[in-house]
């Protein structure tokens, strides 16, 4: 980390890692100047690149400093970019650009030029062994072990960034006394029988094709702030290829006891749920889901927030009601 930041280009899509870099990098800014710097947050759907640049060239009279972050810098426009490239030449001494995408090529290589070597950063996506060991090491720090099937399907639920790792980990150490041992059937009681909703009583409503309760429990889960928009939608995604490979595998000849297994599917309940799911969507229909999901998923991340409970709406309309067939939008 450069002793005088000015611009930063952090990729890649470990979140988590990459708040832990800004949070030390505001921390090397808080001890140089004396006190806190202010921040602000952009997205390319609401921003106003004119503004930003003026907002990073102008002095503010109650802070020393100050950080601008652009999140999801690939979905800029040209114009805008081009605009951080005229910036870029001439920095402020007292302001902080970070640029920042989940990708991990820059969108523009005049950009990736414009900031200094030492100040690029990729932040990579944990392979499988790595996910085990975090989840481990954090469950240790809690005194609490997981036995092996329950920290493979632990591994199968959790989205493989260290930050949303940190939030599903938090709340089941909160759940278990320390020096407990978690097995498969805890997790999943946990899962469906906490008094919040989730993505997966979501997904139990979308492979009964129940539109309403779906909805109703799509509407508790963004009431609550536990979950942002493309979770919920990666989490569907990951039951919706399980009940596939599970009809899959059926058509292919295997016993469903054999599948279960393969699949490390322990729980009654979720077996139970697939077979609901199996008789309620076609094959056909749970690949045009999967491919719908992909469109959704870019719709998500480029777009307002204030519109991603509308897309969301719609994208259970669209798996429940339309079988993953394209809705006018």
């Amino acid at each position: 980390m450069s002793n005088k930041p000015s611009i930063y280009l952090l990729l890649g899509p470990e979140l988590g890692d990459k708040e832990e870099y800004i949070t030390r990098l505001m921390s090397v800014l808080t001890g140089q100047k004396g006190r806190e710097p202010e921040v602000f947050k952009y997205f390319p759907y609401d921003i106003n690149m004119v503004d930003v640049i003026s907002l990073l060239n102008n002095g503010m009279l109650f802070s020393e400093h100050k950080i601008v972050i652009i999140e999801n810098i690939h979905d800029l426009k040209k114009s805008d970019v081009n605009a951080l490239l005229e910036y870029c030449r001439n920095p402020s001494s007292f302001s902080t650009l970070i640029l920042c995408s989940d990708q991990v090529k820059s969108p523009d290589g005049r950009l990736e030029k414009a900031v200094p070597a030492e100040n690029k950063k990729i932040f990579w996506e944990l392979f499988e062994n790595q996910k085990k060991g975090w989840i481990v090491n954090f469950f240790k720090k809690h005194d609490i072990t997981l036995e092996d099937d329950a920290l493979d399907f632990l591994v199968e639920v959790v989205e493989t960034n260290t930050k949303n790792m940190r939030q599903e980990c938090a709340r089941l150490a909160d759940f278990f006394d320390r020096g407990a041992r978690i097995k498969y059937g805890d997790i999943e009681n946990f899962i469906y029988h906490s008094k919040e909703e989730n993505v997966f009583t979501l997904g139990d409503r979308i492979l009964q094709r129940d539109f309403m309760q779906a909805m109703e429990i799509l509407q508790k889960i963004l009431l609550s702030k536990d979950d942002d928009p493309i979770r919920i939608i990666s989490g569907i995604l990951w039951q919706i290829r399980l009940l596939l490979a599970f009809e899959t595998q059926l058509e292919q000849g295997f016993r469903a006891e054999e599948i279960f297994k393969r699949l490390n599917i322990k729980g009654k309940r979720r077996q139970a749920v697939l077979f609901v799911g199996r008789k309620n969507y076609s094959k056909d229909e749970l690949e045009l889901i999967i491919m719908l999901t992909a469109q959704f998923e870019v719709l998500l991340r480029s777009m307002g927030q204030e519109l991603h409970s509308l897309l969301l709406e719609l994208f259970l309309y669209s798996i429940i009601v339309k079988g993953g067939k394209p809705t006018i939008m």
